[in-house]
């Protein structure tokens, strides 16, 4: 629940862009990251669902476009480490009643 007039901020993993750097990063997350951690703490898993459940999140601006579609204000996104994480905020619009004349 966000209260009218609130504001909301999400803080999320998310895929670089296509391209070079991109395509390094989805190797790298999904080959081996979850092998070094999977060494370390001997649970391969825990280390191969945190790329396939990022895959599944929505890029930065799809995220953006469906918090304006379902009616948040002033909706922005500052994506941060090479785009790999990113930061929403946005405004839940004030409810404004109107008295009857």
């Amino acid at each position: 629940m966000l209260k009218p007039g609130g504001t909301i901020a999400i803080l999320e993993f998310t895929e670089p862009p296509d391209g070079l750097l991109g395509d390094f990063y989805r190797w790298y997350f999904c080959k081996v990251l979850p092998r070094i951690g999977g060494l370390i703490s001997g649970d391969r898993s825990a280390y191969t669902y945190l790329p396939k459940s990022v895959a599944r999140f929505f890029r930065p601006p799809e995220l953006a476009a469906l918090m304006n579609a379902v009616g948040y204000r002033s909706v922005d996104f500052r994506a941060w480490t090479f785009g790999t994480v990113a930061l929403h905020t946005a405004l839940r619009a004030k409810i404004i009643c109107r008295g009857r004349a």
